[in-house]
């Protein structure tokens, strides 16, 4: 962290992203042109990377995505910023057209990830597909126009869900390599059955929407993006990996709202 702060102090203009997840809290710098410099994850409520964040790094701005709640230490010290971050909510002046139907039910994240999608791919058709605890698939114009999307159980939901319906079948996850197509044991049974299930329902997704709308290109991202990334790049030129997408989008919404308020 020291050589971290020396570096940024050297910085002008400095925006801090906070993304709060299901499983984990974000903080990422991102410099003036852009870029992505530093992020640091908590898992455990940590609040010791913010605050010194906040006395040693030059911050002008911050903004704040939230889809669960924070506990009371992080939560008095996103109250106390100094700058007062913006919070991403329905009302945030936003640089695309959001046609979702309700916007208040509409998770922070999955509207950043559209928005950083933008960044990414500005005047493509792009699917974004957000790996993570839930799965989500979401549509954004060349236009900056908003389709909406949908959403599924993530990877770890999947191999819970049959564990705890069932009676007899073992909890597992997946470490290593790829799984065959069809297991020769139970547990590779479990876990073929998650990876090569979602491997396939992103690969329908990708063709349904290949029928209906030109050009597009697709973003994987979110915490499990890379292990499907992997299969899918080998048969689909179209795809890339955007790890900091949603943080992307957060910037960029931040930055606008500099530029309209």
């Amino acid at each position: 962290m020291k050589l971290f702060t020396t570096f940024v102090a050297q910085i002008q203009k400095v925006n801090l992203v906070i993304d709060i997840g299901n499983t984990a809290v974000k903080f990422i710098i991102f410099d003036e042109r852009g870029a992505c410099i530093h992020q640091y994850e908590s898992k455990n409520g940590d609040i010791v990377p913010l605050k010194r964040l906040l006395e040693q790094t030059p911050v002008k701005r911050a903004i704040i995505s939230a889809v669960a709640e924070t506990d009371e230490p992080l939560s008095s010290s996103l109250k106390a910023m100094d700058p007062k971050p913006l919070w991403l909510n329905e009302h945030t002046i936003l640089p695309i057209r959001n046609a979702y139907g309700t916007p208040h039910t509409l998770g922070t994240d999955r509207l950043a990830a559209v928005v950083g999608a933008g960044v990414d791919f500005p005047f493509r058709n792009v699917l974004v597909v957000d790996v993570g605890t839930c799965i989500t698939y979401d549509l954004i114009t060349a236009d900056g126009y908003y389709c909406g999307g949908n959403i599924a159980p993530g990877m770890r939901m999947r191999f819970q869900a049959m564990h705890e319906h069932t009676a007899r079948l073992p909890l597992v996850g997946f470490e290593g390599d790829w799984p065959p197509p069809l297991g020769h044991t139970t547990k590779e049974a479990l876990t073929s059955g998650v990876l090569w299930g979602i491997k396939a329902e992103i690969e329908a997704y990708i063709h349904i929407l290949q029928t209906k709308t030109d050009n597009l290109q697709v973003i994987l991202t979110g915490g499990d993006g890379h292990i499907f990334h992997k299969q899918l790049v080998k048969n689909y030129k179209n795809i890339t990996i955007d790890e900091v997408l949603v943080a992307r989008g957060l910037n960029r919404i931040l930055e606008y709202n500099e530029k309209e308020i």
